[in-house]
């Protein structure tokens, strides 16, 4: 009788050694539980400066957009106001270059006149030129009839 108490009491043994064994094995996960729990705590806190560090420059980069888009803003407006000035600019330039081309074309028209006027005048001038060297020769002959002989 002896023998099924001790079969038992051996079953129960390995049985609470089992048990035992499997409490262990519970222990060992649950610290590496412990453990990656904290790893994680740390590594959330590390992650959560890192997004903060990232939400300022975030924040910072914005502002600069911003900034950016303001100054675009206005060189954009600049260069409006800056293409309509330079296009009356452009316009007036336009205007007195007609105007010149106008002069010029003018001017020219009068030089070609006094160029004509100019032949006529040197024309004239030969004319007078042969009419006073034939009246001087008439004088000469006048004056060597006048002369006492």
């Amino acid at each position: 009788m002896n023998q099924p108490i001790e079969q038992r009491f051996r079953k129960l043994e390995e049985r609470v050694e089992d048990i035992e064994h499997t409490f262990k094995e519970v222990i060992k996960n649950e610290e590496q539980l412990i453990r990656l729990s904290q790893r994680h705590r740390h590594n959330t806190e590390h992650l959560k400066v890192i997004v903060e560090g990232i939400a300022l420059d975030i924040g910072d980069t914005r502002e600069r957009f911003d900034t950016i888009e303001r100054t675009q803003a206005e060189h954009g407006q600049l260069l409006q106001s800056h293409e309509e000035l330079l296009k009356g600019h452009i316009a007036d330039v336009r205007e007195r270059f007609d105007t010149i081309e106008r002069t010029q074309a003018e001017h020219g028209q009068l030089l070609q006149s006094h160029s004509g006027r100019f032949d006529t005048i040197e024309h004239t001038q030969t004319e007078h030129g042969q009419l006073l060297q034939s009246q001087g020769e008439l004088l000469r002959q006048i004056l060597a009839r006048l002369e006492p002989r």
